[in-house]
């Protein structure tokens, strides 16, 4: 059988409600249009919901990664991210942009720069990771400069 070419993912966006948020959130937040992609990468939830971070605090979850949930957080409008196991988180939230702007402005073209490299077993994925990098560190340089510990403060 012939090798078929992978599918390549798809960069959509998508209005999701906040209907279903407390009413402190939902005066705020009554919807949001965030990145989704067809194939691989983040899925939009069916609603904008509220996940508790391990600390207690509140995140607005709209999608998820293969790895666990996608959250904007309301105080400090950064996107973040928590890996979660059989339901439970085990790690975050940790910064993935400064803005849900920049967060669909990096979703974007990094699924407009793929594939990131040939399928070549001996491909030098180092050089493609810089390459992915060098791209897309320019739309939120605080974004990669995190020192993964914690959700960064906003800037003034």
């Amino acid at each position: 059988m012939p090798n078929q070419p992978l599918p390549w993912p798809r960069f959509a966006t998508v209005e999701l409600s906040g209907s279903d948020l407390p009413e402190h959130l939902a005066s705020r937040f009554p919807r949001l249009r965030v990145p989704s992609q067809e194939i691989g990468g983040i899925t939009a939830e069916p609603k904008l919901r509220v996940v508790l971070t391990p600390s207690g605090g509140e995140l607005i979850q709209f999608g998820t990664y293969g790895y666990g949930l996608v959250c904007l957080d309301p105080d400090t409008g950064q996107v973040v991210d928590m890996v979660a196991s059989r339901g439970e988180i085990v790690r975050g939230p940790l910064l993935a942009n400064s803005s849900l702007d920049q967060f669909i402005r990096t979703v974007k073209a990094a699924t407009e720069l793929f594939p990131y490299h040939d399928a070549d077993p001996d491909a030098d994925l180092e050089a493609a990771a810089d390459r992915l990098r060098t791209r897309l560190k320019p739309i939120d340089p605080q974004a990669w400069s995190q020192d993964g510990s914690s959700v960064m403060p906003p800037q003034p």
